[in-house]
């Protein structure tokens, strides 16, 4: 098994490195579009290998990460996406 947090880290700070230079637009927007797919299971992405989220997400039965025990409490989906999205924002990798 591949380090899917490694590589999607390699392919963000790729995607950082090709938005910087003019030339290099197409290949950034391609990547744009294709990186974010890790952060969705496969089948919402549309990938034939399982992808980060997929990985986060084995074992665990649908209701296990997107049920609300409480109105107050988050699910395990909701913590997911915008902790990944938070640091993709900001540039962290944690």
């Amino acid at each position: 098994m591949s380090d899917i947090a490694a590589d999607y880290e390699l392919q963000a700070d790729r995607l950082r490195r090709l938005l910087k230079a003019k030339k290099t637009f197409e290949p950034a927007m391609e990547l744009a579009l294709v990186l974010p797919a890790v952060t969705h299971t496969g089948v919402v992405s549309g990938s034939s290998s399982p992808t980060f989220c997929d990985h986060v997400l084995e074992g665990l039965a649908e209701g296990d990460y997107s049920v609300m025990l409480t109105e107050k409490d988050e699910t395990i989906a909701w913590h997911f996406f915008h902790k990944k999205q938070k640091n993709v924002d900001s540039g962290d990798p944690d």
